[in-house]
């Protein structure tokens, strides 16, 4: 003989009945486990509770088989939604990190190139200081060898005088 696998079912049907015994006439032959229920009243001598269904109907059950918390298979299903929407966050969370690579490599890129456009900017920069420099000493110098020329061309003139001086005095 072969033994298989059995479950014990998690699904009772629970009677209500019109008072708080067994003797009691019953008013619901079975409310199905998991289903919502208004505790107005509980008595722990008789271990019943009081309770009220959203249809309106009114009666008593044994406390034992109410609990203040959903039903396993309630707590079950709204943790499997729960999962989905964090396996759906964590999906999207991780394609934002991928996201975030993909830019940091790129603005990673962009950095170096812009380093070393800085840097030839940098080095430009010098030579045309450094330029600049030059011109600003040409230009001095250029002022120097203006007032020179002028200072010679005066001389050339004087000289120039005195030769007719001297022409005109050997003529004579």
């Amino acid at each position: 003989m072969t033994a298989d696998t059995v479950y014990v079912r998690d699904e009772i049907y629970v009677p209500m009945r019109g008072g708080q015994s067994t003797e009691h006439r019953i008013l619901h032959k079975g409310i199905r486990s998991g289903t919502r229920l208004n505790r107005l009243e509980t008595n722990d001598d008789s271990g019943y509770t009081h309770v009220k269904l959203e249809s309106g109907l009114e009666g008593w059950i044994q406390s034992q088989y109410l609990s203040e918390e959903p039903i396993a298979k309630t707590q079950l299903k709204t943790a499997r939604v729960k999962l989905k929407q964090l396996e759906a966050d964590h999906a999207n969370v991780l394609q934002q990190l991928q996201d975030l690579e993909s830019s940091q490599i790129e603005l990673s890129s962009s950095n170096t190139t812009l380093r070393d456009e800085n840097t030839n900017l940098k080095i430009e920069l010098d030579n045309i200081t450094q330029l600049a420099a030059n011109v600003i000493a040409i230009d001095d110098e250029n002022n120097e060898l203006k007032g020179e020329h002028e200072s010679f061309l005066r001389e050339i003139d004087s000289l120039i005088v005195v030769n007719q001086q001297l022409e005109e005095t050997s003529n004579q």
